[in-house]
């Protein structure tokens, strides 16, 4: 007897989530992003870049429409271009594990689809994220479903 060569492929072992985790319809997720802006908005003008991006990372929006995934990872851009050097740090060490992986994402997000003369400000970010929260961190923005 001599045994039929047989090809498994991923559908075949797992039952894949026919919609990403945790994602949002586009009208909610729009909802959630200006209500984001304003809060943002709030807390920068109050010189408070902690708590902008503590609010900027809150509900991100998987499973949203492309544009609407841009205008939140562009909320997430003010507060980093606000952000002095000198605060990183200090930024960075209240964040969560959860929080440092989003923001990476919106990190690559921004390098990806956002002004290139603030490439500058993303890419030293990468370097404090990396800093902290290791290479896992990188990974998960390229290996995790659903994209941000």
């Amino acid at each position: 007897d001599q045994m039929a060569e047989t090809t498994l492929f991923v559908n075949d072992v797992v039952a894949l989530p026919q919609e990403p985790l945790g994602s949002v319809s586009d009208a909610t997720a729009q909802t959630q992003i200006a209500a984001r802006r304003s809060a943002v908005d709030k807390a920068l003008s109050s010189q408070d870049v902690a708590k902008a991006f503590e609010l900027a990372l809150q509900d991100p929006p998987y499973g949203a429409s492309e544009s609407l995934r841009i205008a939140s990872a562009e909320v997430c851009g003010r507060v980093i271009q606000a952000l002095k050097e000198k605060d990183t740090d200090a930024v960075l060490s209240k964040l969560t594990q959860d929080q440092g992986d989003i923001l990476m994402k919106y990190v690559y997000r921004l390098l990806e689809s956002s002004d290139p003369s603030a490439a500058g400000a993303y890419l030293k970010l990468h370097a404090a994220l990396t800093e902290k929260f290791g290479l896992g961190a990188i990974t998960r923005v390229f290996t995790e479903v659903p994209a941000l």
